[in-house]
């Protein structure tokens, strides 16, 4: 029932109901050790956007404090704490939904112990409470407890040594939640036991049921050995419905009587995107983007489906979110802030935003200052209104737009100390002789 009991509880957690309260994941499993006691691992993850983020020098910074105690009725058997620092480079990351993992291991030789942990988040005052009774596994079990994990990868480093096994780091995944299209694959951690000089082959098969229905089996016959069988597989899941699904894993040996049934749940929630964009057409949001991307960025652009350009939008509104713990983009806010007015103000023969000042204005906001003028008698061309930008404030950028046909649509023909525009290479000549060097200062 362990595994029940942890589902109900996060997902109450999830929905609210226990305000105030940190919504962090927990999953206890159980293992034997070569001489029969029972390894108890309690796995534990927390959203970094669920924790508060302090800004240092350091960076953001996390702090989470776990206490734990182990006790057998009124006397305390064990206790400690310590505090896990968390910290992150940008304030995107520190408000990801990306999880920080830890592990507490305990190893006993017999049941009855009380284990309570209390969560907490130091920045924001936060807590929450786990209480769960460790009972050791018998010691002719054949079949460990089962570890969800949402990946398996070869590392042979020294980092993250509790999330390591036989040169793989495994991620775990201790709410059973898996999310597609991103976690098409359910990954599994468990251990076969083999009585003392058994021989022969191990059965073993392995349902996935929703409803008391078969969604999925799979079967496997695996040569008996002297030691513990550590068991690492992965099953499709990209084909599932969202909703709550039991994993059944029945085992047993040809030369034994001797079987055991492992029960445990895990459910399937499908990706909700909630797209981050200013224009309906796809390719006006991307010409927008062109004003603060780099050419390499914007290479793959055609090469893209049309879900992989939604997601190249979203990812980048994502990315520049400057404090994405607001509940809003404010770069974003801001951009649409600048398309509007540039629509306002620069609109002639088409909108405002894809004009050349438009373009600026988007890029750098308002300049620190406008120079309005006209042309002097020695141009070559007739009188023509022009416009010196200059912004100050950050940086030393400059630059002069002119209305060569006098329609109000200004064309740029100046850029000082800007690398991604360029300059006309007529400009003093539509400017004529007599326009003076100084006001470009």
């Amino acid at each position: 029932m362990k595994q029940i009991f942890l589902l109900l509880t996060f997902l109450a957690i999830g929905s609210g109901l226990l305000a105030g309260q940190l919504n962090i994941t927990i999953d206890s499993n159980r293992f034997l050790d070569e001489k029969g006691n029972t390894i108890f691992e309690i796995n534990y993850q927390i959203p970094y956007k669920d924790l508060k983020f302090a800004r240092t020098e350091q960076g953001f910074v996390a702090r989470l404090k776990v206490d734990f105690a182990l006790s057998k009725g009124e006397k305390t058997a064990y206790h400690d704490d310590f505090v896990n620092k968390i910290i992150m480079k940008d304030a995107a990351t520190a408000g990801s939904s990306c999880f920080f993992s830890d592990k507490i291991i305990l190893t006993l030789a017999g049941s009855g112990y009380l284990l309570t942990v209390i969560f907490s988040d130091e920045e924001a005052d936060k807590s929450i409470d786990y209480n769960h009774e460790l009972n050791i596994l018998p010691k002719n079990t054949l079949l460990s407890e089962i570890e969800f994990l949402f990946d398996v990868v070869d590392d042979s480093t020294k980092l993250h040594e509790k999330f390591h096994r036989d040169g793989k780091l495994f991620f775990l995944n201790s709410s059973h939640i898996y999310t597609l299209p991103e976690n098409d694959r359910l990954w599994l951690y468990y251990v076969y036991y083999p009585p003392p000089d058994s021989t022969g082959l191990f059965f073993e098969t392995i349902k996935i049921k929703r409803k008391e229905q078969t969604i999925l089996e799979s079967v496997a016959e695996i040569q008996i050995s002297y030691s513990a069988i550590p068991i690492t597989k992965h099953l499709d899941i990209s084909h599932l419905e969202e909703g709550y699904y039991e994993l059944v894993i029945s085992s047993g040996f040809d030369s034994l009587l001797q079987k055991e049934i492992a029960h445990d749940y895990f459910s399937i929630r499908k990706e909700k995107v909630f797209s981050q964009r200013l224009f309906i057409d796809l390719e006006d949001e991307f010409m927008l983007l062109k004003y603060f991307l780099t050419s390499k960025q914007t290479s793959t652009w055609k090469t893209l489906t049309e879900q992989g350009k939604i997601n190249f939008l979203n990812r980048f509104w994502s990315v520049n979110d400057p404090d994405p713990t607001t509940g809003k983009n404010e770069f974003l806010l801001a951009v649409k802030e600048r398309v509007d007015y540039c629509n306002n103000k620069f609109s002639y023969f088409k909108e405002g935003w894809k004009t050349a000042r438009g373009r600026i204005y988007i890029k750098h906001d308002e300049p620190d200052e406008i120079i309005k003028l006209q042309t002097g008698i020695t141009a070559k061309y007739a009188q023509k209104d022009y416009q010196i930008w200059k912004y100050r404030t950050d940086t030393e950028l400059t630059y002069i737009f002119i209305d060569l046909h006098t329609s109000g649509n200004y064309r740029l023909i100046y850029v000082e100390d800007d690398d991604t525009e360029s300059s006309d290479p007529k400009w003093r000549i539509y400017l004529g002789e007599d326009f003076d060097p100084g006001l470009l200062e």
